[in-house]
């Protein structure tokens, strides 16, 4: 497959793959493999899908950070997920043939690796309660904000599509709400209004340590593939 595009909502999680990630701008990462940093949400990522499409690429992936729904998904974890379903309920199904390959070069990933279903959120899951339902509901394991999105423009322009994502929430270590309000859509923090909202909530200060420490072991496993992306993602 000639040209690969790689749609990463978040700098951290771009940064992964090696080059200096740019927000926004269609850049290169290695021979075929294209990346374009999204931003957060369905329709970022519907444009960003809409960009690579148009300029002609043969494979969409969805790569970075999804939140666990089920209990025995770690930080660190990685989901090639075999469909996804959007907030409507509607499926998404990833590529088997080539999810098949790219399972084929993983066996020395550092994460456990599931397959199953992610679930298409409109916003960060707030508790253990929100995500022990929506597991109930649609038997999914995870969730992101940006996967159905890219399969749903895949699907309409007959392009192979696959999810990459690595578990960084776990089913008990949800995302502090001081993060949220500090975040911005591309993942940079603003560090003077997390410290603001911290001295407003220390109660969120341990999720907080909590959470990164859960960043630092997704991240572990993206940068593994990232390092080896020109022979675990070329197709």
């Amino acid at each position: 497959m000639d040209r690969i595009g790689i749609i990463s909502p978040l700098l951290p999680e771009a940064a992964c793959l090696g080059p200096r990630p740019r927000p926004g701008m269609l850049y290169t990462a290695g021979s075929g493999i294209s990346i374009l940093v999204s931003g957060m949400g369905a329709e970022r990522a519907a444009r960003a899908a809409e960009d690579l499409v148009h300029c002609g690429m043969g494979l969409l992936i969805s790569w970075g950070t999804a939140g666990a729904l089920a209990a025995d998904l770690q930080a660190g974890d990685l989901i090639i997920p075999e469909e996804v379903i959007s907030g409507s309920g509607r499926s998404c199904p990833t590529d088997r043939t080539l999810r098949t390959t790219l399972l084929g070069r993983l066996d020395e990933c550092p994460g456990s690796i599931f397959l199953g279903r992610l679930y298409n959120v409109s916003e960060v899951l707030k508790n253990s309660t929100e995500k022990m339902a929506l597991h109930q509901k649609y038997k999914a394991l995870a969730v992101d904000m940006e996967s159905a999105a890219i399969g749903t423009v895949a699907a309409r322009h007959g392009v192979p599509f696959m999810v990459i994502r690595v578990i960084t929430d776990t089913l008990s270590v949800p995302v502090p709400q001081a993060v949220l309000k500090c975040t911005g859509p591309y993942g940079n923090v603003r560090i003077p209004a997390l410290l603001f909202e911290l001295i407003k909530q220390p109660g969120e200060i341990i999720p907080l340590a909590r959470l990164a420490s859960a960043f630092r072991q997704a991240t572990k496993t993206l940068r593994w593939i990232g390092s080896r992306k020109e022979q675990i993602l070329t197709f």
